[in-house]
């Protein structure tokens, strides 16, 4: 799916209705497993995996290595947890790609009960909630988390535009640090059992073969989705502007023109038409009574470029070459990046 465009003309409220209206859209065919707002989305109690890897809390807090594995492994099962919901059918995976770019928010919070002491607040975590938010719906709302993670400049395109949405997720976590949200890119590793689920076809089995992106080729890939971007927005702005002008120009028609009867309507409609075959003409190098290479006069479809149907004689083909013109005469579909919006072998955090 194309990112969709930015409008100023609407108030952020009603922006983000429009967002979330349009992801339901998308996801119709498969509505009840995914969230688009933090309002919307359910709480999820932890699973036995989960229990365990949050109950064991850290082995020890003043040893940096051991605080970094228990977080990273405390974040794998909530990504494996995730991802299996994205690949749980073929169909599924195809239509969340299809929601374009966007974030995958994580909120993690207690069940209640009595605050062990002994404990951090972030290993008594028993539940959490999950919902995608689309690009546009980050970057219009969510800047003090963007300030929180210190993202700007190439940094901010990492996570926006230069990761790669065939292969690629992006998370944002909350509960995990203390107060601190925790944002990554997820690769899909070629090698898990069930990646098939996710890369049907041959542009996405390619993207998740290919190794983690550079900091590098991250920055050029967000150069080149921006220029897409940039040249989609001036199309569409120059079709709104057409369109604008010639409701105008109808406008301005119709409040020239007085209100004429049935028969002077006709007239009129006669004259136009006559006048739009003359200038016609003129433009396809006609003289005025040309005719027909057959000696007849020049029918408005000729004039038009209209090719006039023609009964032909059924031409009995064989089965062989009746396939073959068949397919012949298919176009050929060409790819883009926009029809591929975009476990997990490596993250980028």
């Amino acid at each position: 799916m194309a990112d969709e465009p930015l409008s100023d003309d609407k108030p952020s409220l009603e922006l983000d209705r429009d967002d979330i209206q349009r992801l339901k859209e998308v996801m119709r065919p498969d509505p009840d497993w995914i969230s688009f707002s933090s309002t919307e989305a359910r709480w999820i109690n932890f699973n036995p995996q989960m229990r365990a890897v949050f109950g064991r809390g850290r082995s020890c807090r003043c040893d940096e290595s051991a605080v970094n594995a228990w977080i990273d492994e405390a974040m794998s099962v909530l990504f494996h947890w995730i991802s299996k919901q994205i690949i749980a059918t073929d169909a599924r995976a195809a239509l969340f790609r299809s929601l374009g770019r966007g974030w995958i928010w994580i909120q993690l919070s207690s069940s209640g009960g009595r605050e062990d002491k002994s404990k951090l607040p972030e290993e008594q975590r028993t539940r959490f909630k999950w919902w995608f938010e689309n690009l546009n719906r980050v970057l219009r709302n969510r800047q003090h988390d963007i300030d929180k993670l210190k993202l700007k400049g190439d940094m901010l395109k990492k996570y926006t535009t230069g990761y790669m949405p065939m292969s690629e997720l992006v998370f944002l976590i909350y509960g995990i640090a203390p107060a601190m949200p925790i944002i990554g890119i997820q690769k899909w590793s070629p090698h898990y059992k069930e990646v098939d689920r996710w890369a049907r076809d041959d542009l996405v089995r390619q993207a998740v073969a290919k190794p983690i992106a550079s900091e590098a080729e991250r920055q050029e890939y967000a150069a080149h989705v921006e220029q897409q971007k940039t040249r989609k927005q001036r199309q569409r702005e120059k079709q709104k502007m057409k369109k604008q002008q010639l409701q105008q120009h109808e406008q301005l028609l119709q409040d020239d023109s007085p209100t004429l009867t049935g028969p002077a309507r006709m007239e009129q409609s006669n004259t136009e038409f006559e006048s739009l075959l003359a200038s016609l003409k003129r433009e396809a190098g006609l003289a005025p009574g040309e005719l027909s290479p057959d000696g007849s006069p020049l029918s408005s479809e000729e004039i038009l470029g209209i090719a006039p149907v023609k009964a032909e004689k059924a031409e009995s083909k064989s089965p062989e070459k009746a396939v073959k013109a068949k397919r012949k005469a298919r176009p050929v579909k060409v790819p883009t990046d926009d029809e591929f919006h975009d476990c997990l072998s490596g993250s980028d955090f």
